[in-house]
């Protein structure tokens, strides 16, 4: 299995985690893909700006 991490990080210090559309477009893409995503461990991390 293949695992990919998107790994993102806000622009300002936020007290709750953010999910920008760009990532999490991109994981349900890659979940959707009947070849792909079976084949596939993605996961977003958020990492807090500041």
């Amino acid at each position: 299995m293949l695992k990919i991490g998107l790994v993102q990080q806000s622009a300002w210090d936020l007290p709750i985690d953010s999910m920008p559309l760009a990532a999490g477009y991109m994981k349900a893409v890659l979940d959707a893909d009947p070849d792909l995503g079976p084949e596939t461990d993605v996961r977003i991390h958020n990492l807090r700006g500041g």
